[in-house]
């Protein structure tokens, strides 16, 4: 029989919660019972379905309390409950204020307010105390092993259905389903019985209308490409203008190291001597002595502003690759030895941007990805390497999840390598590649990602190779681009013509198309002819001639009206197009 009961309503609209429950130090379990009743905002909440349990500190503050074994239910719908108070809570003396009752169903747990226990003082302790105190502990073990033997249970039951073949293998999901169609009943089978009609299980997961389709270069799938240095090919390598103007990219390449102050820097060197207008080792200079240089080589470095000649942090590569969506690749450079705070600064400004899970950290010193590894657990990161290994493969591998293998040696690189990497979950970088010789047989092997310099990333770019006397116009100024063709995603291709000189026959060829910028039909388009004598216009044509009606290799002719151009006049146009790829 208790000695105290104490009448209490648990109530999420109460501004002011019961008045103290008092034990004396030693009480046993259910020498005080608080009658209670679950409200919420006035009116009762039932009990059913709902599992009970109090958790308590003891009043030093030392010991956890978590019991379920205290509880009877007097009235269900009416939320009324007793629980006796055990025996454990009483052991320390004082005042508790973190006890409350905690509910639970299937959809989660919610919990009550606080209830104050005061603890006053006994003069001994007796052993009775301590023997309800294990009591207590026991029902919850007793509680959690039930839960473990439910969730093993669970386990066996996939294992089992793993062992009987219930489960489609990673190449049944990559294959099989798309050799699959429905029979008239709705039954997947392998004939197309169902007038030809191909229905892909994944479609119906996702609710798509026709299968998907794995199209070569699309944005994000196949071989992904990743800007070396930025756009180093039409900007100085690591500026603000090279990574800006990557949208061809899946992602960008830049390499990064520390200022004596711990600023990280973009710099490929590790002096700044050769890309700006200064001289220094970096890791001996201060990031103000940094922020006063400019950069004063690489390509159309002339034709750049002021703010965009700074050497960049790393925080503002980041932004960069935020605001343009480009996946970052930052390497390490394993050219100095970088402290534990060096590190925690890097880690801090790649979470202070969202990038943790996101961006690639890559370096030749396998001790730096270790050390962003202990910052940031699921960073993905990549060793790069001078040529492939299967014992790199293995090494890279014992960091877990999200890893990759980069080999330099291109042209080496075998189906045999990849597969082995593949089988020990790392991804393949490839770097770096000029121009696409490689890319279609990279591709075909499996190659995850390729690094490269030059303006054909994931979608396609070419400069035309001018035929019969035609010239760039302004060939190697800024002023206007090259005559070239890119694609520019969803089947469309953009073609700049821009040139001078040569013959303007009707019908005589400019340009041969690369093979992904030819239209199925032949196209008709404008142009724009600058007279001989520089005071006028005129209007023409070219073809861009179709794979329906010419042959490999495919071209641009001149159409009519060139004969308005003269000597010294110039054709121009800009046109995208749709070729279907």
């Amino acid at each position: 029989m208790a000695i105290r009961t104490y009448k209490v309503t648990l109530d999420s609209k109460n501004t002011i919660a019961p008045e103290p429950v008092f034990l004396r130090q030693g009480d046993k379990t259910g020498a005080v019972v608080i009658d209670a009743t679950l409200m919420d905002n006035g009116s009762p909440v039932s009990l059913d379905g709902l599992t009970p349990m109090f958790k308590a500190n003891t009043a030093d503050g030392q010991a956890v309390i978590i019991d379920g074994t205290g509880f009877n239910i007097v009235n269900d719908s009416g939320g009324e409950f007793t629980y006796q108070v055990p025996n454990a809570l009483s052991a320390v003396p004082g005042k508790i204020v973190t006890a409350y009752f905690s509910f639970s169903d299937k959809s989660g747990t919610e919990s009550t307010f606080d209830v104050a226990f005061i603890i006053k003082k006994a003069v001994d302790i007796t052993q009775a105390q301590a023997d309800d105190y294990i009591t207590i502990i026991d029902g919850t073990l007793k509680s959690l092993q039930q839960k473990i033997d439910a969730m093993n249970t669970d386990v066996q039951t996939i294992v089992d259905a793993y062992n009987s073949n219930a489960f489609y293998s990673r190449n049944d999901i990559d294959t099989k389903p798309f050799m699959q169609y429905k029979d008239t009943a709705g039954t997947l089978t392998t004939a197309a019985t169902n007038n030809g009609t191909t229905v892909h299980p994944r479609t119906e997961w996702l609710g798509l209308t026709d299968m998907p389709r794995n199209t070569a270069y699309n944005y994000g799938q196949g071989l992904r490409t990743i800007a070396h240095r930025g756009n180093n090919s039409e900007w100085p390598e690591n500026s603000l203008p090279a990574f800006r103007r990557t949208g061809r990219f899946w992602g960008i390449e830049t390499d990064t190291t520390v200022t004596s102050d711990g600023t990280w820097v973009i710099m490929h060197d590790s002096t700044v001597d050769r890309m700006t207008n200064g001289t220094g080792e970096i890791k001996n200079m201060t990031y103000a002595q940094i922020a006063n240089l400019r950069l004063d080589a690489g390509n159309n470095v002339a034709g750049c502003r002021d703010d965009e000649l700074v050497v960049p942090r790393v925080y503002d590569y980041l932004r960069v690759c935020k605001e343009i969506n480009k996946v970052p690749i930052l390497e390490i450079k394993d050219t100095t030895t970088y402290t534990s705070a060096n590190y925690d600064n890097l880690a801090s400004v790649i979470r202070g941007l969202g990038w943790e899970s996101q961006m690639w950290i890559i370096s030749f010193g396998f001790t730096h990805l270790q050390e962003m590894r202990k910052r940031i657990p699921n960073l993905p990161v990549q060793w790069l390497v001078s040529s492939y290994s299967d014992v790199a493969v293995d090494e890279v591998a014992s960091l877990g999840a999200n890893v990759a293998i980069d080999t330099g040696t291109m042209k080496n690189v075998t189906d045999a390598n990849v597969t082995y990497a593949h089988n020990k979950g790392v991804l393949f970088n490839v770097w770096t590649g000029d121009d696409n010789t490689n890319t279609e047989s990279l591709a075909n092997i499996g190659v995850d990602f390729l690094t490269k310099n030059g303006l054909s990333g994931d979608r396609k770019y070419t400069v035309l190779g001018l035929e019969n006397g035609w010239v760039h116009m302004h060939a190697g100024s800024p002023r206007v681009a090259e005559s070239s063709v890119a694609q520019i995603g969803s089947g469309y291709v953009h073609l700049s013509l821009n040139i001078q000189n040569g013959t303007t026959t009707k019908g005589t060829e400019i340009a041969q198309l690369p093979d992904w910028a030819t239209p199925y039909n032949t196209i008709w388009a404008n142009c724009l002819i600058r007279t001989d004598s520089g005071s006028g216009l005129a209007l023409g044509t070219f073809d861009i001639n179709g794979r329906s009606n010419d042959s490999s290799p495919y071209s641009l002719k001149v159409g009519i009206g060139w004969d308005q151009k003269g000597t010294n006049g110039w054709v121009g146009a800009e046109i995208t197009y749709y070729v279907g790829w």
